[in-house]
């Protein structure tokens, strides 16, 4: 449980830290929520893939590989798709373009 609350706060704080007073946090109050949220959510997906994937794993097969490199590779696709379709998201639009400043 203390591992949780630790990468919990360390993927929140970290990124805080770093982005709080950038020009994507300080632009708009929903737009700098929307940005601190993805950069956090990217790195929540970084720290469960790691530590189920190659961490959790006792054997390490091809297919593992596959499966944890592929899950990473998904979601920045996912992410650089679904932040251009203006049609499923207005205030999401463009906000890929937006991390990756």
């Amino acid at each position: 449980m203390l591992k949780g609350t630790f990468h919990a706060l360390l993927c929140s704080l970290v990124v805080i830290g770093l982005f709080g007073n950038s020009e994507g946090a300080a632009y708009n109050e929903d737009d700098g929520l929307y940005l601190m949220g993805e950069i956090v959510y990217t790195c929540v997906i970084f720290i469960v893939t790691i530590k189920i994937g190659i961490l959790g794993a006792h054997n390490h097969t091809w297919a593992n590989n596959i499966a944890v490199y592929g899950s990473i590779g998904i979601w920045f696709l996912f992410m650089a798709v679904y932040s251009y379709m203006k049609f499923l998201s207005f205030t999401f639009y463009g906000m890929f373009v937006q991390v990756r400043q």
